[in-house]
């Protein structure tokens, strides 16, 4: 952290700050602290004695006897060695922890002649003389350095306890479960029916209203029937509504992506987690929360312009020249008020009984009274001597007492303390800890008087154990031949409530939660993904018992009417990643006219004829899902990354594409952005024994992929098939002659022909144990010996093979057994590569002699090619080597580097 300099810093600051005071001020200084002073001193010396004393040890050990705790407190502001501070604000400092107005500006007058505070601009009015003339709105002071750390240093006292109220005559109980189910409610209408999102972050006022109707009936707004009715004014919203959606907004387990408004699937896990942990989550996410406890206060009037509803949950304002809380120093205000709370807290006696809500303000007062608004701030100026607005400053801007007019409706600050930052702490007692169950309170004239935390209270802010009273041993549910479900404890049994959501009518929500059975209810949970006999399960489990017959009879009969097979020549299908987001497509106005039917978890039935309006809808949504059709293959969709492994993008997956690739490959990772096969040949096998040719496979392969079958995933799938019988193996010899005498010219001899060796190229031919034996002693006959030489001594030159490229299907064709001159095919001689200096050597070599090369070379797609050029000059450039050669088969004369060659083969062997 960067520290910024402290405003006085040396003695000659002292002494111009000292020199804002009378002589006499400086004189009864001198005297107070007890620094030695010539009796003829004059102005000068007393600044220099002072000035060199200030900010000593011993400085410090008078101020240690002298000073207060409320004085030290104040010397403890973080302003005061950074920045310089207006005496009117430590003045309001010390009115906001009850002391009158008299008392405030002695304490602050003493904290002057003790050198702990120090002027650092003059009263317009002249020199300070301490006695009458103290304005406090006219008067910047600031500290040194090493006092404000003596009082950093200095212990903080704990806060005394709250003071103790008594038995009030009338009490209102806190109950955890009414927040239970107003969270319950809007978790599972959001989740059929997203609550739409404004720019400005808070849910739209005609989603808010539709919510409101659906909790205050108890039935979610999609399962409400679709009629027109005639328009009627929107009923106010319940504040506490407004409060959920608030705790809420920023949840971890909510989801405000495109704009809406819905549950995560993590909504569930909180929903089922035991009461104490609910209760700490959402009292955390209050604290966090963007709700607003000042507008909310019944005493005040707040002038920001604000909208009713939204200007007490969302719009806070931050308006110049207002003392309005931002929005975070309300989250910060909250926290001030139940941290003092758990401090005040500390004996038993006071943690279970009654206390006053004045007290724990006053509580706030001593350890923070600046904690909502903080004092003396200056705003501009009012005439031409550059003096603070005494008036503004002395009142609240944009706060205002409500009910009242002119002067009667302003607040001053420091004065008016209880009634703006009090007031404020009773409010946060009287709603959010009240609504959360956390705390009873006893009701007064426009703010509580009293409040009692209770056990749940004392287990989220003060840690004490929380013991849950004994659940009924009965059983939760009850099935009525009527086909009505009763949930006997909801608030106790509320992933019992969601699961009934899934396939049955919620009639209404409160303590006890009642629905109701039919046709439609159940369809609508088998189109989830539900079957008949988990929902026959699901019912008798909970009641302990079996279900009436009718019951049982007729959710099978309504399973089998839904199961029966349809045939559909021509259809449409909208697939979502997941049931949340159909429920949520299901329960919008604008794309539900476009689905005919639910047919599982994630997919629905779409009229083939309404695709572009259904494609429009989902893009006001922000939604844009490719339209596949699956009549048409898609091109280009497969890549192959080695001869066995096949990545699927994505956005290319279809059903029919997955299906055949399932016949000779297996699924191996996928991922959001794509799908990787494996071709393998347990899959080959069973592709076999269902009767499906490699040749079909291959077709379909070729119509979808980027590239070419190659040979090897040929030879893989032919030989997991069972297509390619076994390879037999001979053993030959493999005789080696030099250019000078190539096969060609040993066949011209009878004898030698009469052997018929296999001729692989013109230097080489392979014959058989005894063929070998004829062919060398024809040829030691002729004076030419043989030796016996192990494969890995055998050059590439020595042999001149030229590989030939192969066709995907069509296996390479066997060269002529003696060709006059071999033939120069496009191909590659890759696999008689050698290092670059080898390449340029040989380059450089058929350069000098004039001969034509072949070389090796990739293409564009890394396949191995061969080209036959006429090389003219080798040269370096910039630290590369180029060769300059004519093709023979384009007429052109070509720049390659070198390093870019894998293999150079001279024609007719080495020269």
């Amino acid at each position: 952290m960067i520290e910024r300099e402290p405003v006085v810093k040396d003695h000659q600051q002292i002494r111009r700050a000292l020199d804002t005071y009378v002589v006499g001020v400086l004189w009864d200084m001198a005297h107070v602290l007890g620094v030695p002073m010539p009796d003829d001193a004059r102005k000068p010396q007393v600044l220099d004695h002072l000035s060199r004393f200030l900010g000593e040890p011993a400085h410090l050990q008078v101020l240690a006897v002298r000073l207060s705790p409320a004085q030290w407190s104040l010397l403890r502001q973080p302003d005061l060695t950074t920045k310089t501070t207006w005496l009117l604000a430590l003045r309001d400092h010390l009115l906001a922890t009850g002391l009158p107005q008299d008392g405030a500006v002695s304490q602050i007058a003493e904290l002057l002649q003790l050198g702990a505070l120090l002027p650092t601009r003059a009263s317009q009015l002249g020199k300070l003389s301490l006695d009458g003339d103290l304005r406090p709105e006219l008067v910047e002071v600031t500290t040194l350095p090493s006092i404000q750390r003596a009082a950093l240093d200095r212990p903080v006292l704990p806060p005394p306890p709250i003071a103790a109220s008594r038995e009030p005559a009338m009490a209102v109980s806190a109950s955890f479960a009414d927040m239970q189910r107003q969270v319950f409610l809007v978790l599972q209408s959001a989740s059929t029916s997203p609550l739409r999102i404004s720019n400005q972050g808070y849910p739209y006022k005609n989603d808010v209203a539709r919510l409101a109707q659906s909790i205050a009936s108890g039935r979610l707004a999609a399962n409400a029937p679709k009629q027109k009715k005639a328009k009627q004014p929107a009923s106010p919203v319940d504040p506490k509504l407004w409060f959920v959606l608030a705790l809420l907004i920023d949840a971890p387990f909510v989801s405000t992506v495109a704009a809406t408004y819905a549950p995560k699937p993590e909504a569930q896990a909180f929903l089922t987690a035991p009461l104490p942990a609910q209760a700490k989550q959402l009292t955390q996410l209050w604290l966090d929360s963007v709700w607003d406890d000042l507008h909310r206060i019944p005493t005040l009037d707040i002038s920001d312009g604000g909208e009713e509803p939204y200007r007490f949950a969302w719009d806070v304002a931050e308006i110049p020249e207002s003392h309005i809380p931002t929005r975070e120093r309300l989250r910060t205000a909250r926290k001030t008020v139940v941290e003092t709370l758990r401090s005040c807290l500390t004996d038993g006696q006071s943690r279970g009984g009654w206390q006053d809500v004045a007290a724990l303000a006053r509580a706030v007062a001593r350890s923070n009274p600046e904690f909502l608004v903080p004092f003396g701030r200056v705003v501009g100026y009012y005439n031409t001597y550059y003096s603070p607005r005494q008036e503004d400053d002395a009142y609240y801007l944009q706060i205002s007492r409500r009910g009242q007019m002119g002067r009667e409706a302003l607040i001053r600050r420091g004065h008016d303390w209880m009634d703006v930052e009090g007031a404020f702490v009773a409010q946060v007692i009287a709603e959010p800890l009240h609504w959360l169950g956390l705390g009873d309170v006893a009701p007064g004239d426009g703010r509580p008087t009293a409040f009692r935390l209770t056990p749940l209270g004392r287990h989220v802010l003060l840690d004490e154990p929380y013991v849950e009273t004994t659940a009924a041993t009965g059983p939760t549910l009850v099935v009525q031949p009527s086909f009505e479900l009763i949930v006997m404890d909801a608030s106790r049994n509320l992933d019992l409530v969601a699961r009934l959501d899934q396939f049955a009518e919620r009639q209404s929500l409160d303590r006890a939660a009642i629905y109701r059975l039919t046709r439609q209810s159940v369809v609508a949970g088998l189109q989830r993904g539900l079957e008949g006999e988990q929902i026959i399960r699901e019912l008798e489990t909970n009641a302990r018992a079996s279900l009436p017959q009718n019951v049982r009879y007729s959710i099978a009969e309504w399973t089998r009417q839904y199961e029966r097979y349809h045939l559909r020549r021509r259809t449409a299908l909208l697939e979502c990643e997941s049931a949340a987001e159909l429920e949520r497509y299901l329960g919008d106005r604008q794309v539900s006219p476009y689905l005919v039917k639910r047919l599982s978890a994630t997919t629905a039935l779409v009229d083939v004829r309404q695709v572009p309006a259904l494609a429009a809808a989902l893009g006001q949504l922000g939604r844009y899902p490719p339209i596949t059709d699956y009549a048409k293959p898609v091109r280009k969709s497969l890549r192959f990354i080695d001869a066995v492994t096949l990545e699927v993008p994505a956005r290319f997956d279809d059903p029919y594409q997955r299906f055949r690739l399932g016949q000779f490959a297996e699924l191996a990772v996928t991922s959001g952005h794509s799908h990787t096969y494996r071709l393998t040949a347990k899959a080959a096998r069973r592709s076999g024994a269902l009767k499906v040719p490699v040749d079909d496979f291959v077709s379909f392969i070729r119509r979808y992929a980027d590239a070419a079958v190659s040979t090897d995933t040929l030879l893989y799938l032919r030989g997991w098939a069972g297509e390619i019988k076994s390879v037999r193996t001979v053993d030959v010899v493999g005789f080696i002659v030099p250019m000078e005498a190539q096969w060609s010219v040993l066949l011209g001899v009878p004898e030698v022909a009469a052997v018929a060796p296999l001729i692989v190229t013109p230097t080489l031919a392979l014959a058989t144990h005894e063929q070998a034996q004829r062919l060398r002693k024809l040829l030691a006959e002729r004076g030419i010996d043989s030796a016996t030489t192990a494969l890995g001594e055998v050059q590439p030159s020595q042999v001149n093979v030229i590989a030939r490229p192969s066709s995907p299907s069509v296996p390479a064709p066997t060269p002529p057994a003696a060709p006059p001159e071999p033939a120069r095919p496009a191909g590659s001689v890759v696999q008689l590569a050698g290092s670059p200096e080898s390449i340029r050597a040989t380059l450089q070599v058929a350069v000098r002699h004039k001969r034509p090369v072949t070389l090796g070379l990739f293409d564009q797609k890394r396949q191995p090619v061969s080209i036959r050029v006429q090389p003219i000059q080798v040269y370096k450039m910039e630290g590369e080597w180029y060769l300059d050669a004519k093709c023979f088969e384009c007429d052109d004369v070509h720049v390659m580097l070198i390093k870019a060659i894998a293999a150079a083969l001279p024609e007719g062997g080495e020269y």
